[in-house]
Parts: C-alpha cells; structure tokens; sequence
C-alpha cells in the first residue's frame, strides 16, 4: 500500500498539468479527501480529490542572507 501524503492549509504543492500552487482549504478524509489550491500559472483555484490529483509537496530552500 503506498504511504498516503497529507496536505495542510499553506502548504505549496505542485501538479503534472496546472504546475505549483497553495492549499487554501482541506477537507474530507481517506478516499473522499479533497483540497482546493490555489495556482500559480493561471491565477485558478481549484478543487481537486486527492486520490485522483497526484499532487506532490515542494519543499522550499531557506537561504540565510
């Protein structure tokens, strides 16, 4: 079974089609969990089922100047 990923508020993801965005809201859970985000390329938000979305993390770099 593969490790389920869990998405939060503020989090910045990205996507193969509509590339990065911010979660703006989470809901449901297990097969029924959903988040709307917020993307970047086409100003869109969007609601999408997460078992169908394969949304990856992106992890930031904290570059001390």
């Amino acid at each position: 079974m593969a490790r389920e990923q869990v998405f939060s508020v503020g989090d910045r993801v990205s996507h193969k089609i509509f590339g990065e965005g911010l979660v703006l809201e989470t809901m449901g859970q297990g097969d029924r969990q959903s988040v709307v985000v917020s993307f970047s390329s086409d100003k869109s938000q969007r609601k999408l089922m997460l078992k169908f979305a394969k949304l990856s993390k992106v992890e930031r770099v904290e570059t001390g100047a």
